[in-house]
């Protein structure tokens, strides 16, 4: 049975095929009800009820006999469920939220390989024969003025070796004295976010920052921008690429690279990209890596 009119917009698109099983009787007390709620005018609406917009006529279902049948144009049917707003691009909503603060993380362990540049505190706190402690601040020039000791060029060493440097110039020419060495506030590093970020520009992050850090204090990635493609560029040269997919699937960090001054993280624009819906977890609009991907690997995306 085809509905028409006013009636039509009335029944609800998921309800249409609930209506189909329903008796003639049943169905004449649903297009009556269906009709007199049209002609209500706004008089009749009472404080309290909820107001929406008016449905949509969706085209009906086609016979049982067709409803097996693959759609002859795979592209067409794509673009439909996109602009009913059923599939998504995956991933961006991970920058849905922004931090409150950037402020500097100062409780959390120093890396052994985090590299020591002007603006560092360096701790030092001796015991033995003498027990003192300084607080040493690494100058323009990479250099600490370390008391009884002179100046020491620090700047550019880990903080591994930075540790073993000291306390071999301590014992050497402290007789009697060790000492134990850590970091006091970090310094801040300026690097630069551009390409397809919501707000590209630069950026002042802490020396501790990574790739992803910088990504959330620029508002992350515009959905013009690719996530799979995320370069780390240094001196013109490139030193890595991160794919947010093996963070949001995985949970791998390894790619996640620290910054250093005068960085540039640049988001290319989007690459090949393929929807996939229907019974999956997660339908989405995923992008390729590659631009090439088997059935199979598009499945365990999604």
């Amino acid at each position: 049975m085809l509905l028409s009119g006013v009636a039509t917009a009335q029944i609800p698109p998921e309800l249409l095929e609930k209506y189909q099983n329903l008796s003639p009787e049943q169905r004449q007390q649903v297009l009556q009800q269906a009709g007199q709620a049209s002609t209500a005018g706004p008089e009749t609406i009472r404080q309290g009820d909820v107001v929406t917009q008016p449905v949509t006529v969706t085209p009906l279902q086609p016979p049982a006999s067709d409803r097996g049948k693959e759609r002859t144009d795979a592209g067409e049917g794509l673009a439909n469920e996109q602009a009913s707003g059923k599939l998504k691009p995956f991933g961006y909503d991970l920058f849905a939220g922004l931090p409150t603060t950037f402020a500097p993380a100062t409780d959390i362990p120093i890396p052994k390989e985090y590299v020591l540049g002007p603006g560092d505190v360096i701790e030092a706190q001796l015991f033995g024969k003498q027990n003192t402690k300084y607080s040493l601040t690494v100058q323009r020039d990479g250099s600490i003025q370390f008391p009884e000791l002179g100046p020491i060029q620090v700047a550019g060493l880990p903080f591994e070796d930075m540790q073993r440097l000291l306390q071999q110039q301590i014992s050497n020419r402290l007789i009697g004295v060790q000492a134990a060495i850590t970091l006091g506030p970090l310094r801040s590093i300026r690097v630069f976010v551009l390409g397809n970020a919501r707000n590209p520009g630069s950026y002042t992050v802490s020396s501790l920052s990574t790739i992803t850090n910088a990504l959330f204090a620029s508002g992350g990635v515009a959905e013009t921008g690719s996530l799979r493609r995320i370069q780390l560029k240094r001196q013109g040269q490139l030193i890595s690429t991160l794919d947010l997919y093996d963070l949001l699937m995985r949970g791998d960090t390894s790619a996640d690279e620290r910054l250093q001054p005068g960085d540039v993280i640049f988001i290319p624009p989007l690459g090949v990209t393929v929807g996939v819906s229907g019974e999956v977890r997660r339908p989405a609009i995923y992008e390729l890596s590659t631009g090439i991907a088997s059935a199979m690997d598009l499945v365990s995306m999604a």
